[in-house]
Parts: structure tokens; sequence; C-alpha cells
């Protein structure tokens, strides 16, 4: 079980507070001119992240809070027999008061994850850790471009590009280190 399936099937089981969403996209794959019906589900954490509210080590335990903190991740896996893309983007600074979303699309070869942060009325004067996740079914097994973007709704300068390059899923997973600065707070107690 990967780590990603692991913290879904807890969330589930124990009744964690995550937003789920699905979607369809008719897409082509890269390189091909056959359509496919590609499906999708969404998870987005509450203010934490899936880690801590799966992963929390005992008081006094910190090496994997800070392996959590030490760095903003893009982490993959991908099953060749099932076709299915997790995608989980960790440690995403944003504002504790805010509604979250992550759409998927594909346009012009490229894979779009698109993330979302709204205010829900008013904003607070905190800040805290969010991870967005991504399932994707009937992916092919092939190297695809991705770009990873995000719109704050109220603040411009915090919107655009996050990330983009290629996963090569041919390799199975991966992990893409989108912003390698340690975080104290809000991260860290």
């Amino acid at each position: 079980m990967t780590r990603n399936t692991a913290v879904w099937f807890w969330a589930c089981l124990f009744g964690i507070t995550a937003l789920w969403g699905c979607g369809n996209l008719t897409a082509e794959p890269v390189g091909s001119d056959t359509a496919n019906e590609l499906s999708y589900q969404t998870a987005l954490s509450e203010c934490g992240g899936f880690w801590v509210e799966q992963y929390a080590p005992p008081p006094g335990d910190t090496d994997d809070t800070a392996e959590y903190c030490g760095a903003e991740r893009l982490l993959w896996t991908y099953d060749p027999s099932s076709g299915a893309l997790e995608i989980t983007h960790t440690r995403v600074e944003l504002n504790c008061c805010g509604v979250h979303s992550i759409d998927f699309s594909f346009a012009d070869g490229v894979y779009l994850i698109a993330e979302r942060d709204e205010p829900e009325v008013d904003r607070c004067t905190c800040v805290c850790v969010f991870d967005f996740g991504l399932t994707v079914q009937g992916m092919p097994q092939e190297i695809i471009a991705v770009e990873l973007e995000r719109t704050v709704t109220d603040a411009p300068d915090a919107s655009g590009p996050v990330w983009s390059g290629e996963l090569d899923l041919t390799q199975g997973n991966g992990e893409i280190i989108v912003d390698g600065t340690p975080m104290g707070y809000p991260c860290l107690p």
C-alpha cells in the first residue's frame, strides 16, 4: 500500500474531515490519437496536512515532523496494472481561513493540476500548511508533461505557476522538491 493510499484509507476509517471531489476528463494521451476517458478524485487536508491527521509522532518525537516540514514536495505513485496515478502536493502554505479546491485538465499535451484558495468570508490572521491530493484513473504508462499552478483569489502575488516538468510513469513513483526551504511555524508547533 502506498503512503498516499494509506493516508486516504486511514482518513476514511477514522472519519477525518476531508473534502472529496470527482470529475471526468476526456483527454488524448500524450503522443497518441486515441482518446481516453480519464476519471479523477481529489482530496484536501485540514490545516496541518494529511501527515498530521494520520502520522503525527508521539509527543517529543520530531523526526517525522522535521521531514514533512523540511520541504514542499510533489509525491507521486503510478500503478501500471490499473493505470492509477496518485499525486500529493504536501506542505502548501496558505491562510488558515479559506476554501480550497483542486482541478485536473489536459490541453496541448500537458496535464494541468490547478489548486485554488479563496476566502470563505474573511481571512484569518494565521497561516497553515495544507496537502492537496489527486488520483487519476486511466493514465498511460509513459512520460507525461505536468504543470502545477495555484490561484489565490484575493492575493494575485501568491498566484501563478508552482512547478512544471515531466513525470516518467514507467519509474513507478517519485518525489519532486517544489521548495526545499525548511519551514518552522506554521508547520512545526
